[in-house]
């Protein structure tokens, strides 16, 4: 784009990828498609028009040339200039400091599986994965991908729901930063009749303070706040899905402390945790836990996390009817890697209060190993349990699975998990997933 423009192309992305989601409904799907087409254009047509610029034709003669056979003049003061001599190394680092300069960036990485740093909300992680960014002197905008196509089989009946092949995931997302201190988000999923996931403003003055207003995931769980771009298996454990409240709106501060060894996030909501269901739960949240590095390929993340919520009439998965009532939920999270080797694992807790009724509990966890065999092939195991106290029902899986990374193509991940009951009448599944993320 013209010199200066390029705020105003990330600026217009913005608003056209507002403009995108801003349209509920799924008899508007095309419109929400034909506006994650034009935010794309938007963004992709600054590097496009500095392609499209003609190439200077190597014959042309410069007006400055001498004709052929004549040399130009020396001026006096020539003579009395050094000219020094051309420094390889130095013009390479000065072609990589124009590359740096310039509005687009591109980061490539190495075809490996993700591992994680440690837990985040960011919609789009572009941990170990390339990544598209524009930037300006003041503004920087990131563009990130995600698109899942998912196939479900389930070998015995009762029939699975889910069986068949669908897109569980076709999200655009836009992290921008406007100078050292802003910072905004938005991510959209248009497998979603309603495709908004999640809008949000940030202030960080500092590391130790930040100030986040908007939509977006309640902190409570580990996995939960873990990008569905890298999490371990195909779908997160059975009791994340159950107990940990999602995403609402609201106000949270968050911090690193001690040299980034110590998080922590708490925060007030009120809001529709789905927004194609009623019910809008006020929640009061807090998470601490500590990153200890051992070195560049080894560390540990230990939270705990713990909320109060008044639900009204808010939908929760293993309930049949809307909840109306208070619940307590506490629980921890630990992430080890130790080289090629992961063991990670988290414990959830709800106490369930509803109105009229008597209370009861529902717990549950996830156990899981993993090596990685290859820098692109790693192999896990996972230990999945989950019960209530109301009705006495247990329910435990053991989920083997292996994560595949094409080699010449890194942000395509290739994910195998097969669910085996330990209980009868659960069905074995097997689920298979193509995912491209970036």
């Amino acid at each position: 784009p013209p010199p200066g423009r390029e705020r105003e192309r990330a600026t217009e992305a913005f608003l056209l990828a507002v403009w995108t989601v801003a349209s509920p409904g799924s008899e508007r799907i095309r419109t929400r498609l034909l506006g994650a087409a034009l935010t794309c254009a938007a963004i992709l047509t600054s590097p496009l028009a500095a392609v499209a610029q003609p190439a200077p034709d190597e014959d042309a003669t410069s007006p400055a040339d001498p004709p052929d056979g004549e040399e130009l003049p020396v001026h006096p003061t020539d003579a009395l200039v050094e000219t020094p001599e051309a420094d390889p190394a130095a013009e390479e680092d000065e072609a990589e400091d124009e590359e740096e300069e310039g509005p687009w960036v591109r980061a490539d990485a190495p075809a490996r599986v993700p591992r994680g740093v440690a837990f985040t909300d960011e919609p789009i992680s572009a941990t170990d994965r390339p990544h598209v960014e524009l930037r300006s002197d003041d503004l920087a905008l990131r563009v990130g991908v995600l698109l899942t196509v998912l196939a479900d089989y389930a070998f015995s009946p009762p029939e699975n729901e889910g069986d068949g092949v669908r897109i569980s995931d076709a999200r655009l997302a836009l992290v921008g930063e406007a100078g050292e201190a802003w910072r905004f988000t938005l991510q959209a999923d248009f497998a979603e009749d309603l495709p908004l996931v999640d809008a949000r403003v940030t202030y960080r003055p500092w590391s130790a303070l930040n100030v986040h207003v908007g939509r977006f995931k309640v902190p409570i769980s580990g996995e939960l706040l873990t990008s569905a771009a890298d999490t371990d298996l195909i779908e997160r454990a059975r009791v994340v899905r159950a107990l940990a409240p999602g995403r609402s709106a609201g106000v949270e501060l968050s911090g690193e402390l001690l040299d980034r060894r110590l998080f922590y996030r708490a925060g007030v909501f009120h809001g529709a945790v789905d927004l194609a269901e009623d019910g809008a739960p006020v929640i009061a949240t807090a998470r601490l836990g500590t990153r200890l590095p051992f070195d560049e390929e080894s560390w540990i993340v230990i939270a705990a996390n713990g909320g109060w919520i008044d639900d009204a009439l808010t939908p929760i998965s293993f309930l049949d009817a809307p909840f109306d009532g208070e619940r307590v939920v506490a629980g921890g999270d630990v992430r080890l890697i130790a080289g090629p080797v992961l063991i990670g694992g988290e414990l959830l807790y709800t106490r369930l209060d509803p109105e009229g009724n008597t209370s009861f509990d529902a717990w549950g966890h996830h156990l899981t190993a993993g090596v990685q065999l290859f820098p692109f092939l790693q192999l896990l195991v996972r230990w999945d349990g989950f019960e209530r106290t109301d009705t006495g029902e247990r329910a435990d899986l053991v989920i083997p699975g292996a994560t595949f990374v094409v080699p010449d193509f890194a942000p395509l991940r290739l994910r195998f998990n097969v669910a085996i009951p330990t209980r009868e009448p659960e069905q074995t599944r097997v689920l298979g997933a193509a995912q491209l993320a970036f």
